[in-house]
């Protein structure tokens, strides 16, 4: 019979949060030089990032409240992911978009597992020309910007991501949307192991639970795989690089 989670668990994992808090990442702090940059805004479609669709009608029935996730998408990460994206185009760096979704009726293109898992947190809805299917309005990509399909966790291991970002030259992510501690950490795991220097934005991504979105960030992946930043540290830091051209292309007066 499993034991319960108690007091003893919760005090241990203070315990352990208090160390990790104190621990100096491996990671080295990535520069970001912008022509090398790509905004990556990962599954922000309905299914995954709007509370009626998907998982979010469940919510009840698995014990877990809706307000953090879906209340933090519509306040924080949606309004942070546009100044990225508002930065970036204006910049004419490079977007990428990210869907989770299938294109077959019978899930027939997805792994054995993923064809489980789907039904059960109404992904098998997301199909092209579904409203689950397309990215939210307030964020959605323009044309000429890659929307990838995705059938993993992690980006890489079911799209040409990679493909994407080597032949366009370009060998820095940062990575907004959700969830933190799923398809999130694993596609920057997965960029970092490639060999991409990768941020996360902790303002502009969540996940259901905030233990959840501060764990895998910090405690896990700050540590060995990616830099976690705020939007407003890599508005400015872009920002910064691009000042000293900006300043060479005006006109003498």
């Amino acid at each position: 019979m499993a034991r319960k989670f108690g007091l003893r668990d919760i005090g241990t994992a203070l315990r352990e949060r208090d160390v990790l808090d104190k621990v100096v990442p491996i990671v080295p702090k990535h520069r970001l030089v912008p022509e090398k940059s790509a905004l990556l805004v990962l599954d922000m479609n309905y299914v995954c990032a709007h509370r009626d669709f998907g998982i979010g009608p469940k919510f009840p029935t698995i014990g877990l409240r809706p307000d953090y996730f879906y209340d933090r998408i519509d306040d924080t990460v949606i309004p942070n992911i546009q100044r990225l994206l508002a930065f970036f185009r204006g910049h004419s760096l490079a977007v990428v978009y990210t869907v989770m979704g299938t294109e077959q009726a019978d899930l027939s293109d997805l792994s054995e597992t993923w064809k489980k898992t789907y039904p059960r947190i109404g992904y098998d809805k997301s199909r092209t020309g579904t409203r689950e299917f397309m990215v939210r309005e307030e964020v959605a990509p323009r044309e000429g910007e890659p929307v990838l399909l995705k059938r993993s966790s992690g980006a890489f291991a079911s799209t040409d991501l990679d493909g994407l970002l080597r032949g366009r030259g370009l060998d820095t992510l940062v990575i907004t949307g959700v969830e933190s501690d799923c398809c999130i950490y694993n596609t920057a795991v997965g960029a970092n192991d490639r060999g991409y220097k990768t941020m996360v934005l902790e303002d502009a991504t969540t996940t259901l639970t905030r233990t959840g979105h501060k764990t895998m960030l910090r405690a896990y992946g700050e540590i060995f795989f990616f830099n976690v930043r705020t939007t407003d540290q890599v508005l400015q830091e872009l920002g910064k690089a691009l000042a000293p051209r900006s300043s060479l292309a005006s006109p003498a007066r």
